[in-house]
């Protein structure tokens, strides 16, 4: 069982970003997620957010990656609904 996964560094850009959000959230095991330097945008965060909001994430990494404060609302929304995330 996959629990684990780092896509750093793969220039995924919001299309891909979301297409693994997409994924896993079919699965719904996976615990630690990394997209660092991705470039992932505001719409982009947003959207996987949303894909995520059922996956029992507890890391997730999104360090440079080009997100404003008001998308990161989307994040703290996903958080709440999962109550697992205690790393972002």
């Amino acid at each position: 069982m996959l629990t684990m996964l780092d896509l750093s560094y793969n220039q995924l850009g919001t299309t891909g970003c979301l297409a693994v959000g997409e994924a896993i959230a079919e699965c719904r095991v996976l615990q630690s997620l990394s997209l660092a330097a991705n470039g992932v945008g505001d719409d982009g965060l947003v959207r996987l957010a949303g894909a995520l909001s059922l996956v029992p994430l507890t890391e997730l990494d999104l360090d440079g990656n080009a997100i404003a404060d008001a998308a990161v609302g989307a994040l703290l929304g996903m958080a709440s609904r999962t109550g697992t995330l205690a790393t972002l």
